[in-house]
């Protein structure tokens, strides 16, 4: 009887040092792949986050360059020494809205939804700023655009450190994000009201 359990006990152990030896193999090669997979993450954030920084660098830096009502109003009242520094407010509008075009592309690169969302939402804002009229009135222009997009450089950099969730949106990021909403009710009204007015005005 045991001249044919030995051969069985050895394909026995054979097929169970076989059956681990793959399965340890099977564990190295996803080790191997989730290594890879992290990498290639870890490579693509670097380059999205560098691609985010310098477009909202560049905005920080045009933001404080905004003129402000009184100087639009009267450029005379500008310092000589100050007034390279401020153009007027379509110059400055016109070199404005290819940053933010620049930093839009930049935001559809991030995989993450909430910052993608995040960044999306400031970006509609910041490119819209004359409808900030509500948030922007009685403060200084460049505080708030700078604020926004200072938001917006917390909620980039939580993301690169893997923080579990996004920084709570700023009082000035709640503030132009109100006062986008309430002018963009008021468009629509106003649309209504001119579409019902010219449908009343047609002949019948």
């Amino acid at each position: 009887m045991d001249d044919w359990i030995s051969p069985l006990s050895g394909l026995i152990g054979a097929l169970v040092g076989a059956s681990a030896s793959f399965f340890g193999s099977q564990q190295v090669l996803k080790r191997q792949l989730q290594a890879d997979r992290e990498a290639r993450e870890e490579t693509e954030r670097t380059a999205v986050v560098a691609s985010l920084s310098e477009a909202l660098t560049a905005l920080l830096d045009h933001a404080a360059l905004i003129p402000e009502p009184h100087q639009d109003k009267n450029p005379a009242k500008v310092p000589r020494h100050a007034r390279p520094r401020y153009a007027n407010e379509q110059t400055w509008n016109e070199q404005w809205q290819p940053l933010v075009r620049s930093a839009r592309v930049a935001a559809l690169e991030v995989r993450n939804t909430p910052l993608r969302e995040r960044l999306t939402a400031g970006l509609k804002y910041l490119a819209d700023w004359r409808m900030l009229e509500y948030a922007l009135h009685g403060k200084i222009r460049s505080w708030v655009l700078t604020k926004v997009v200072d938001h917006l450089v917390a909620c980039v950099y939580a993301w690169r450190r893997g923080e579990p969730s996004l920084p709570a949106e700023s009082p000035e990021f709640n503030d132009v994000a109100k006062a986008w909403r309430l002018k963009q009710d008021e468009y629509e009204e106003l649309d209504r009201t001119e579409e019902e007015d010219t449908t009343e005005g047609s002949p019948t």
